[in-house]
């Protein structure tokens, strides 16, 4: 809204041009004339001084006579005046081209009446002593006139002709060339005076050249013009000049005119114009020249240039030099040259040389075109300063302008400005305008210090209403800008055809916007053409308080031009406006328009955007947003601010990327980084690369599709750290019918995300998949309800995650999940994680889920040291009223430690497969504190449950831990197949596959474990309640089962038979209430193998047929049963040679004395067989038993009496027999690898 006024007021302000400026008469003070009175200074040939001739049908004094020098005529006056009404004429000799009058007495000339040359010779009046023309004054000549206050005329080498030193003229044949100004007494009055109206024959030239110098005094002569006065000289010349000290201004004939040349060293005086109309205007030529120390034009015009209907396709207009080496202020006055309706020809320029110009009070300089022809340039040099300030009564703008009319065919001219500083106010403009057809001319500024625009001053390059070219640029050269209160810099195109101007900015110190002010290219309301570019350079640019720097296209077709900011410093943009509209910076295709907005490219060492202000760049209309690009070697702040690329609703086309390359970039306090498309196309990427850190703290980096079609852009940060705090947000999503981008995180030090969210999704009623996200850091930390997440909520499938940490990952009270939501149509993606070490704690999910339409993702976990999974869980799930499958759970780890409760799983709730959980640890799996791995089928599922597979070193469950695989619903059970290459070792902990529903089988349990597998007060177990039961397979170097540890396979109802249970171990033992049972209540009840030379189980002996297996627990004794239908088969080894052979100890076990059996050690360096030793001093777990813990020593040999008694022990290798020696350890020995064993020393023979 802001922006659309501020169009229609400089519109409406600028619209007309004044080509004329009214006049004021001002009366005239009575001066006493004297009369024409010839001196004697030409002797013979003096001047005759002829009264009441009838010279053109009224009378006049007609002068005579003077001295005749080949084409030069001289008159010399004692006094020269002529009164009020009063007729003056000269004659003019044939051959003669000049006549020149000099006044050699103490008084100026009075000009009250006509003075004339009957002639067409050139008439010079030269009084040292001043010039006055009165209101009725007026000249009758029809070649030019000189009008001076020099002391003499030059005529090249030839010598003068002087006022002060009146000697006849010597032989003076030349064109006079100079005029004198010689050092006189002070005069009160030295000056050249009109009011009246002075006009000149078509081409002519009319110059006044004032000027005295006064020994130590300041000089006082001058020009001055006051009150309703005209000097004309149409299509000629009009020169005004004040000489202020002792020197020579030249003088030239051109083309039959005549013009000064005024050196740059002279010292000047000053010129006043008042209430006077200058021009020159004409059908071709007509130059004013003014030359001044200080000018002052007040209601006042100065015009020249080609007249209505007139001029040819060849004809120049003049130029307007006005040069004053003090001021020149002009106030509520005009300086212009045009090329009017209906004309020919080029306009002339306006140039103005000085050390200081004001314009005020609606005072203007222009050069324009209205015909059929270019409009001339306006150069302005000033020294110091220029300063346009203000309007006049009618509110029109002081202002300096080039113009092409509205039916006008010409290219406009430029308005360049050299000076100190600039100073626009109060409304003031300067501007380079077209209407016509042709191309505008440009604005060039430069100014060494300043240009300061205030209170809705403007500057600007505009193509108006039926316009048909392009527009000029808008160029400042500056060290310090400012614009403030809604002053502004345009380069527009309004209801017109062609392309918009730029606006180029240089400005070493600074730039500053401030106070709802504009910097702007802008084509709008049906225009066709294209914005420029804004280019600015500078140290600091700053922007506040709704000030704006834009390139747009409104309603109209074309495209808007980029915006390009190079700041050496510091780029900032703050605040807003009274409305709440933000500063900023963009490029915009407003709604209605046909185009694509531009970019902006902003390269500097610090970008701060804050308290509401906005990088964007968009489009509501049918074309491609523009791409944001940030350079910052330092900082890039964005605090509660935008920056984004946009596709609006209705629009149709693709969002421009943001690209920001720093070393730290900051997004705090609700700051937005976003793409989006809102219409019918792409939006942009995000790609951020920070070489020190990324920081959002509830902030958001985000693209997304809303309401649109379209795919959402992908986000790329590539950063030392990227630190997300207090609910920040980086995320891709579409919400309407189309993909979402990626997430792709790449973070040398760390990434932590804490209470944040990093996620690509498709939301609800959405159509399209989601991005992946991925991640690559060292150290990667997710705490406080964190949540990293692709879904789709829609039609489509969720991307992957992928998150990679050379070190660690923690994540903590957080999630990491891929999701398929409720009444979604899609697959969720898998979950990829790759770390060193990952550490879930406290509730910490990394889950791959569908509660849709679809298949949840796989969880793959490789490449780490150790994962460690506290009160956490890691899953892949198909959730109730779902459709799909779930997926895997891969870990491959160095090892695995699950404890408080945490679970690692995968499960169907739904219709769909569970899938398997596959683990690969090479050193360790430990589950404690009630945690579970395992797969199922829960209630009112339809799918079969996945397997576990765990190939590990060790594997320890501990205090309710749990591997297990059900189904609850409708399918079979998966397996549980564990690898362990050494000890297997469960307490207080189970292993179980169950089919808990009635069409689903059980799974299998495979276990390999090469050295133990010990059991406390634990399980194994296939359980059905009434399909098949599933089989359990145990190859083990031994089998330990203690306290209350059962392996068992079930099948509670039905007619399928209970699972076989193979044990496959070098012995198997069992203590306790351990109990081996395969049941199958209606069906065959499993066979049970055991494949192993030992067995052994306390207090075991066979059940009865048909023994209910619940009734063989809590019963402190070993029970093997295969009951059924139709019993199962159990084999079992030969364990006879021990069978009810051992009785109770005695309390005294053997006598310690004689508690020394019969080995002895030998020492040797071969490596030899083994020796065990356990038990209470030395005693085997029971005979025949070898040890639990193995000790390699020496050659181990029998002891034997010193002269092989009966009671020797034989070589040959038997078990111990009831009766044989205990041979007692005599000492400690060191074996070679570095252990002590107790043992005796052989004798050696």
């Amino acid at each position: 809204m802001l922006l659309t006024l501020k169009i229609k007021n400089y519109l409406t302000i600028a619209g007309t041009i004044p080509l004329i400026v009214w006049l004021a008469y001002t009366s005239l003070a009575n001066r006493v004339l004297a009369q024409i009175t010839p001196d004697n200074t030409l002797g013979n040939e003096s001047s005759v001084v002829t009264p009441n001739v009838d010279v053109k049908g009224a009378l006049a004094d007609l002068i005579e006579g003077g001295a005749i020098r080949d084409i030069n005529l001289f008159h010399s006056f004692l006094e020269f005046n002529v009164s009020d009404g009063g007729r003056v004429y000269f004659a003019n000799p044939v051959g003669i081209e000049n006549i020149l009058s000099r006044v050699t007495g103490g008084n100026p000339s009075d000009i009250f009446g006509t003075l004339g040359v009957l002639g067409e010779a050139n008439l010079f009046l030269i009084n040292p002593n001043g010039i006055f023309f009165g209101p009725n004054a007026s000249l009758d000549v029809e070649a030019s006139f000189v009008g001076t206050t020099a002391n003499a005329v030059g005529f090249s080498d030839q010598g003068s002709f002087s006022a002060t030193n009146p000697e006849a003229p010597p032989l003076l044949r030349v064109h006079p060339d100079a005029f004198f100004f010689n050092i006189l007494a002070a005069q009160r009055q030295n000056a050249i005076e009109s009011r009246a109206n002075l006009a000149l024959p078509v081409g002519e030239s009319l110059l006044l050249l004032g000027g005295n110098v006064a020994p130590n005094a300041e000089a006082t002569g001058g020009i001055l013009f006051d009150g309703d006065t005209i000097v004309s000289a149409l299509g000629g010349r009009v020169e005004l000049a004040g000489v202020g000290e002792v020197g020579k201004v030249g003088l030239a004939h051109e083309n039959g005119s005549l013009r000064l040349i005024f050196p740059e060293n002279l010292e000047r005086t000053d010129i006043s114009v008042v209430d006077t109309f200058i021009g020159v205007q004409g059908s071709g030529g007509g130059d004013i020249g003014i030359y001044a120390k200080n000018l002052a034009l007040s209601d006042s015009s100065i015009v020249a240039g080609i007249n209505f209907d007139s001029g040819s396709e060849g004809t120049q207009a003049g130029d307007i030099l006005i040069d004053a080496t003090g001021e020149v202020t002009i106030a509520d006055g005009s300086i212009v040259n045009f090329v009017l309706t209906g004309a020919k020809g080029k306009g002339g320029n306006v140039e103005i040389n000085t050390s200081s110009l004001s314009l005020t009070d609606g005072a203007r300089i222009i050069a324009s075109t209205f015909g059929e022809g270019d409009g001339g340039s306006i150069l302005i040099r000033a020294t110091e300063t220029v300063s346009v300030d203000g309007e006049d009564a009618g509110g029109s703008p002081s202002g300096i302008f080039t113009d092409v009319g509205s039916e006008a065919q010409g290219n406009g001219g430029d308005v360049k400005i050299e000076t100190g500083s600039l100073f626009l106010t109060n409304g003031a403009q300067i501007g380079a305008n077209l209407r016509g057809e042709g191309n505008s001319g440009s604005v060039l500024i430069n100014a060494r210090e300043t240009v300061f625009l205030d209170r809705d001053s403007l500057i600007s390059s505009i193509l108006r209403p039926g316009a048909q070219g392009n527009g000029g640029n808008v160029e400042i050269d500056t060290s310090s800008l400012s614009l403030n209160n809604g002053a502004d810099i345009f380069a527009n195109i309004f209801l017109a055809q062609g392309d918009a101007g730029s606006v180029l900015i240089s400005a070493t110190d600074t730039v500053s916007v401030d106070k709802e002010s504009f910097i702007i290219s802008i084509v709008f309301l049906g225009s066709q053409g294209n914005a420029g570019n804004i280019e600015i350079e500078t140290g600091s640019l700053r922007i506040s308080n709704g000030g704006q720097i834009s390139s747009t296209i409104l309603s109209s077709q074309g495209d808007a031009g980029s915006v390009l900011i190079r700041a050496t410093d510091t780029v900032s943009i703050e605040g807003e406006d009274a409305d709440g509209t933000g500063s900023g910076i963009t490029s915009l295709v407003d709604s209605g328009s046909q185009g694509n907005a531009g970019n902006v490219d902003i390269k500097t060492a610090s970008l701060l955007v804050s308290n509401g202000a906005q990088i964007n760049v968009t489009t509501s209309g049918e074309g491609n947003a523009g791409s944001i690009l940030i350079r910052a070697t330092d900082t890039v702040s964005v605090d509660n601010s935008s920056v984004n690329s946009q596709v609006n609703s209705e629009a149709k086309g693709n969002g421009g990327s943001v690209e920001i390359e720093t070393s730290s970039l900051l997004v705090s306090n609700d700051g937005l980084i976003d793409t989006s498309t809102l219409g019918e196309g792409d939006a942009g990427s995000i790609l951020i690369h920070a070489t020190d850190k990324v920081s959002v703290d509830d902030g958001d980096i985000g693209s997304s599709v809303i309401g649109g079609q379209g795919n959402s852009g992908n986000i790329e940060i590539e950063t030392g750290s990227l630190l997300m705090t207090n609910r920040a947000v980086v995320d891709t999503t579409t919400f309407g019918e189309g993909n979402a981008g990626s997430v792709l995180i790449r973070a040398t030090d760390k990434v932590s995300v804490d209470e944040s969210f990093v996620s690509s999704s498709v939301s609800p009623e959405a159509k399209g998949n989601a991005g992946s996200v991925a991640i690559e850091t060292d150290h990667l930390s997710l705490s406080n309800g964190t949540l990293v997440v692709v879904s789709t909520l829609g039609e489509g499938d969720a991307g992957l995650v992928l998150i990679r940490a050379t070190d660690t990952i923690s994540v903590d009270d957080s999630s990491v999940t891929s999701v398929v939501g409720p009444e979604a149509k899609g697959n969720a993606g898998s979950i990829e994680i790759e770390a060193d070490f990952l550490l879930l704690t406290n509730v910490a999910i990394i889950s791959a889920g569908t509660s849709g339409e679809g298949n949840a993702g796989s969880v793959l976990i490789r490449d780490t040291d150790s994962v460690s999974v506290d009160n956490s869980f890691v899953n892949s799930l198909v959730n109730s009223e779902a459709k799909g499958n779930a997926g895997d759970v891969e870990i491959d780890t160095g090892s695995l430690h699950l404890t408080n409760g945490a679970q690692i799983s995968s499960g169907t709730s739904g219709e769909g497969n569970a899938g398997s959980v596959l683990i690969s640890a090479t050193e360790t799996i430990s589950l404690d504190e009630e945690t579970v791995i395992g797969s199922s089928v829960e209630s009112g599922a339809k799918g079969d449950g996945g397997s576990v597979e765990i190939d590990t070193g060790s594997l320890y469950l501990t205090n309710g831990a749990f591997i297990n695989v059900g189904t609850f619903g409708t399918g079979d059970a998966g397996d549980i197949i564990l690898t362990v290459e050494e000890n297997l070792n469960a307490e207080d902990s189970g292993i179980s596959t169950i089919a808990a529903s009635n069409t689903g089988d059980a799974g299998d349990i495979i276990l390999t474990v090469e050295e133990n597998l010990t059991a406390e007060n634990s399980f194994i177990s296939a359980e059905s309640i009434l399909s098949a039961g599933g089989a359990i397979e145990i190859k083990a170097g031994e089998i330990l089962l203690f306290g209350d540890s059962d392996i068992r396979t079930n099948v509670l109802v039905g007619t399928e038979g209970g699972g076989n249970i193979t044990l496959t171990a070098d012995s198997i033992i069992a203590f306790d209430d351990s109990d081996i049972l395969a049941f199958a209540r209606d069906g065959a009840g499993g066979d049970i193998i055991f494949n192993t030379p030992a067995f052994f189980g306390e207090n075991y002996r066979p059940a009865p047929r048909g023994t209910n297996p619940e009734t063989l627990d809590d019963n402190n004794r070993v029970d093997i049963n295969a009951s059924g239908g139709i019993d199962g088969v159990i084999i079992l080894p030969d364990v006879s040679f021990i069978q009810n052979s051992l009785n109770d100890l005695p309390e005294a076990l053997v006598n310690p004395d004689i508690l020394i059996a019969g080995s002895c050690i030998i020492p040797t360096n071969e490596p030899q067989g083994s020796l065990y030793i356990t038990g209470a001093g030395g005693l085997p777990t029971r005979p025949g038993d070898i040890s639990v813990a193995p000790f390699p020593t020496g050659i181990v040999k029998p002891i034997g009496n010193s002269g092989d008694s009966p009671n020797s022990v034989s070589r040959t290798n038997r078990r111990w027999q009831k009766g044989d020696p205990i041979v007692e350890p005599t000492g400690v020995y060191q074996l070679p690898d570095g252990r002590l064993v107790m043992g005796r020393e052989c004798s050696r023979k």
